[in-house]
């Protein structure tokens, strides 16, 4: 064969599931051996790596990086100062331009929305800060037990 068929792409998606054809050609063509190789060096390194356990705080930071929500913190801010000052603007153009379209349940309406809207805004942002500040927060609970512990004796 002049030009043959090399396996370097079957050997980075799946060396461990390569049939006898590709490993008939592995045996006599370098190119392909020494990708298989690497790869096998690979596979038993991560195999024989040791064990460690994370701290839990870094399990805790890297949760909190990975499961963002996603708003923003000045979302919250601007939807929360909304649902604060949309009463009130309601209020405001009920009295001055009469709102017809709403009826005399103008001030009704306007209650319902405040009703929806703050705790729509308040439990995520309170979600939010919990999230992040989570680790620190059990970080120093640690601490002040530790502290406790010691001098309470």
């Amino acid at each position: 064969m002049d030009n043959p068929k090399h396996y370097i792409r079957e050997i980075r998606e799946a060396h461990e599931q390569l049939d006898h054809r590709a490993l008939a050609h592995i045996e006599i063509c370098p190119l392909c051996r020494s990708e298989y190789e690497v790869y096998r060096k690979i596979e038993h390194t991560v195999q024989h790596m040791p064990q460690y356990t994370a701290p839990l705080m870094l399990r805790d930071l890297i949760l909190q990086r990975v499961i963002r929500p996603a708003y923003k913190l000045w979302h919250l801010f601007l939807g929360l100062t909304a649902a604060i000052l949309s009463p009130m603007v309601l209020v405001y153009l009920d009295r001055s331009y009469q709102l017809i379209y709403m009826g005399d349940r103008a001030m009704m309406y306007t209650f319902i929305m405040y009703g929806v809207l703050v705790p729509g805004v308040i439990m995520p942002l309170s979600s939010m800060l919990f999230r992040r500040y989570r680790a620190t927060i059990e970080h120093f609970s640690d601490n002040v037990d530790a502290f406790l512990e010691k001098h309470g004796q």
